[in-house]
């Protein structure tokens, strides 16, 4: 079984970054805001799209499994 991973909602492109907040002292990773679209970034897209899960974008977005 294939683990679902995170897409960019706008074109289903994997180079996709999430600003998350760090522990500037320890660099203890704190959490992050993946879900609020300016706070996701495509490389792809070379905008701010948001996420979804590769299942749901095949599904809702483009009808194709890669």
């Amino acid at each position: 079984m294939k683990k679902d991973k995170l897409v960019c909602s706008q074109c289903g492109g994997k180079n996709v970054q999430i600003h998350a907040w760090v522990d500037a002292n320890t660099n203890k990773y704190i959490g992050d805001d993946m879900w609020d679209d300016g706070d996701t970034w495509c490389e792809d897209c070379e905008d701010h799209t948001g996420l979804v899960m590769k299942s749901e974008y095949n599904l809702n977005y483009n009808f194709k499994e890669e």
